[in-house]
C-alpha cells in the first residue's frame, strides 16, 4: 500500500518542486488523506503546503474561470433554499436520464477527471431530504 502511494506521489510531483514553490500547475494534488506526509522521506508537511498553495491561488484569483463560476453558482443556489430544492429535483431527473452504466454522455472539467477512475452513481428512489421528511 505504501509503495503504491509513494509511486503515485512521485508521479504527481515529477513536474512540481516544493523547494522552488513551482506548484502553480499542481494545484489539484490531493491532500485530504495526508498520506503524502507519512511517506515523505524528509518529513515535509506536503498536505499542509498544498492546502496553503491552493488558498494563495484562490485568494489571488488565479483559479480557472469555470471553477470560479461553478463555486459562485453553487454558493448562490445553496443560499436560496427554494432554488436549491428545485435544482436537486431537476438535476436528479436529468442525471437519471443521462447516466447510463455509470457514464454520462459528456464529461468535462472536474467531472471528466473524476469519472476517469469512477462511475457516476445513478439516482434511485427518493432524495435524502424526501426520505427524511417521510420517515414517520
Amino acid at each position: 500500500m505504501v509503495q503504491s502511494i509513494r509511486a503515485r506521489l512521485v508521479q504527481l510531483f515529477r513536474h512540481c518542486s516544493v523547494a522552488t514553490k513551482s506548484l502553480k500547475n499542481c494545484r489539484m494534488l490531493a491532500h485530504f488523506c495526508t498520506a503524502c506526509n507519512s511517506v515523505c522521506p524528509v518529513k515535509i508537511p506536503l498536505a499542509q503546503l498544498i492546502l496553503k498553495h491552493r488558498e494563495k491561488i484562490a485568494d489571488a484569483g488565479l483559479t480557472p474561470m469555470a471553477e470560479r463560476l461553478s463555486i459562485f453558482g453553487f454558493n448562490f443556489a445553496n443560499s436560496h433554499p427554494t432554488l436549491w430544492k428545485v435544482g436537486v429535483k431537476v438535476g436528479a431527473k436529468v442525471a437519471s436520464k443521462l447516466i447510463k452504466n455509470g457514464k454520462a454522455p459528456v464529461n468535462f472539467g472536474a467531472l471528466g477527471e473524476w469519472t476517469k477512475a469512477r462511475d457516476l452513481p445513478t439516482a434511485e428512489g427518493e432524495s435524502f431530504r424526501e426520505w427524511f421528511n417521510n420517515r414517520g
